[in-house]
Protein backbone atom coordinates (compact mmCIF):
# COMPACT_ATOMS: atom_id res chain seq x y z
CA UNK A 1 0.00 0.00 0.00
CA UNK A 2 1.47 3.30 -1.08
CA UNK A 3 -0.04 5.48 1.69
CA UNK A 4 2.35 8.57 0.96
CA UNK A 5 3.29 11.15 2.87
CA UNK A 6 -0.64 12.18 3.74
CA UNK A 7 -1.16 8.37 5.70
CA UNK A 8 -3.90 7.89 2.93
CA UNK A 9 -3.92 5.46 -0.21
CA UNK A 10 -6.60 7.04 -2.47
CA UNK A 11 -6.08 3.63 -4.41
CA UNK A 12 -8.57 2.23 -1.68
CA UNK A 13 -11.00 5.27 -1.51
CA UNK A 14 -14.65 4.12 -1.40
CA UNK A 15 -15.97 3.20 -4.96
CA UNK A 16 -18.98 5.03 -6.33
CA UNK A 17 -20.90 1.80 -6.46
CA UNK A 18 -20.21 1.47 -2.86
CA UNK A 19 -21.35 4.74 -1.83
CA UNK A 20 -25.16 4.52 -0.04
CA UNK A 21 -26.93 6.69 1.81
CA UNK A 22 -25.50 10.74 2.81
CA UNK A 23 -22.53 10.07 0.79
CA UNK A 24 -24.54 8.51 -2.71
CA UNK A 25 -26.35 11.54 -2.58
CA UNK A 26 -23.22 13.91 -1.92
CA UNK A 27 -21.61 12.18 -5.01
CA UNK A 28 -25.05 12.66 -6.66
CA UNK A 29 -25.15 16.29 -5.89
CA UNK A 30 -21.33 16.52 -7.18
CA UNK A 31 -21.35 15.00 -10.23
CA UNK A 32 -24.86 17.17 -11.14
CA UNK A 33 -23.24 20.27 -9.88
CA UNK A 34 -20.35 20.19 -11.54
CA UNK A 35 -21.50 18.50 -14.23
CA UNK A 36 -19.24 15.60 -13.83
CA UNK A 37 -19.85 12.05 -15.38
CA UNK A 38 -18.03 10.84 -12.07
CA UNK A 39 -16.58 10.99 -9.00
CA UNK A 40 -12.48 11.52 -8.88
CA UNK A 41 -10.26 10.11 -5.72
CA UNK A 42 -10.26 13.08 -4.14
CA UNK A 43 -13.82 12.79 -3.36
CA UNK A 44 -14.50 9.17 -2.85
CA UNK A 45 -10.84 9.79 -0.13
CA UNK A 46 -13.00 12.42 1.67
CA UNK A 47 -15.05 9.74 2.59
CA UNK A 48 -12.90 8.19 5.02
CA UNK A 49 -12.55 11.35 6.98
CA UNK A 50 -15.17 11.94 9.69
CA UNK A 51 -17.29 14.17 8.23
CA UNK A 52 -15.00 15.32 5.61
CA UNK A 53 -16.55 14.68 2.51
CA UNK A 54 -20.01 16.48 3.78
CA UNK A 55 -18.31 19.48 5.22
CA UNK A 56 -16.18 20.11 1.83
CA UNK A 57 -18.71 19.81 0.00
CA UNK A 58 -20.73 22.57 1.79
CA UNK A 59 -17.90 24.46 1.60
CA UNK A 60 -17.34 24.42 -2.29
CA UNK A 61 -20.40 23.84 -3.38
CA UNK A 62 -21.35 27.82 -3.55
CA UNK A 63 -17.87 28.19 -5.35
CA UNK A 64 -18.79 25.43 -7.85
CA UNK A 65 -22.30 26.81 -8.43
CA UNK A 66 -20.59 30.69 -9.53
CA UNK A 67 -19.29 29.08 -12.02
CA UNK A 68 -15.60 30.33 -11.23
CA UNK A 69 -13.87 27.30 -11.04
CA UNK A 70 -14.49 26.28 -14.58
CA UNK A 71 -13.73 29.57 -16.10
CA UNK A 72 -10.39 29.59 -14.47
CA UNK A 73 -9.81 26.13 -15.40
CA UNK A 74 -10.83 26.76 -19.36
CA UNK A 75 -7.93 29.92 -18.95
CA UNK A 76 -4.82 27.93 -16.71
CA UNK A 77 -5.69 25.35 -19.73
CA UNK A 78 -5.62 28.31 -22.53
CA UNK A 79 -2.51 29.40 -21.32
CA UNK A 80 -0.76 26.31 -20.71
CA UNK A 81 2.07 25.48 -23.27
CA UNK A 82 2.63 21.51 -22.30
CA UNK A 83 4.71 19.45 -24.47
CA UNK A 84 2.92 16.51 -26.22
CA UNK A 85 4.14 13.71 -24.90
CA UNK A 86 5.60 10.88 -27.28
CA UNK A 87 2.44 8.48 -29.14
CA UNK A 88 2.06 5.24 -28.04
CA UNK A 89 3.33 2.16 -29.95
CA UNK A 90 0.70 0.59 -31.17
CA UNK A 91 0.97 -2.88 -29.43
CA UNK A 92 1.77 -1.01 -25.51
CA UNK A 93 -2.08 -0.18 -24.99
CA UNK A 94 -3.06 -3.60 -25.70
CA UNK A 95 0.01 -4.91 -23.23
CA UNK A 96 -2.11 -2.95 -20.58
CA UNK A 97 -5.36 -4.83 -22.13
CA UNK A 98 -6.51 -2.21 -23.65
CA UNK A 99 -7.65 -3.42 -26.83
CA UNK A 100 -9.45 -1.29 -29.59
CA UNK A 101 -12.99 -1.28 -28.93
CA UNK A 102 -11.96 0.45 -25.71
CA UNK A 103 -10.12 3.41 -27.34
CA UNK A 104 -13.17 5.60 -28.21
CA UNK A 105 -14.22 5.62 -24.74
CA UNK A 106 -11.00 6.98 -23.69
CA UNK A 107 -10.78 10.51 -24.47
CA UNK A 108 -14.19 11.43 -22.84
CA UNK A 109 -12.51 9.75 -19.42
CA UNK A 110 -9.39 11.60 -19.79
CA UNK A 111 -11.37 14.87 -20.08
CA UNK A 112 -13.54 14.01 -17.32
CA UNK A 113 -10.61 13.59 -14.82
CA UNK A 114 -9.13 16.28 -16.50
CA UNK A 115 -12.01 18.70 -16.13
CA UNK A 116 -13.10 17.30 -12.56
CA UNK A 117 -9.38 17.23 -11.16
CA UNK A 118 -8.67 20.91 -12.32
CA UNK A 119 -11.85 21.89 -10.85
CA UNK A 120 -10.96 20.52 -7.53
CA UNK A 121 -7.66 21.83 -8.04
CA UNK A 122 -8.85 25.33 -8.13
CA UNK A 123 -12.15 25.49 -5.67
CA UNK A 124 -10.57 22.64 -3.36
CA UNK A 125 -6.92 25.21 -2.41
CA UNK A 126 -9.28 28.15 -2.33
CA UNK A 127 -10.89 25.90 0.28
CA UNK A 128 -7.12 26.19 2.49
CA UNK A 129 -5.90 29.45 1.30
CA UNK A 130 -5.54 32.11 3.87
CA UNK A 131 -8.50 34.90 2.95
Amino acid sequence: MMAGRFGRDPVSAISEAEATGETAAIFADIRATMEIPLITSIWRSLYDVDGGLAAAWQAVKPLYQTGQPAVALARLVAAADLPLPIALARGQLACAGIGGDDLPAIPGILDAYNRSNGMNMLALTALVSAP
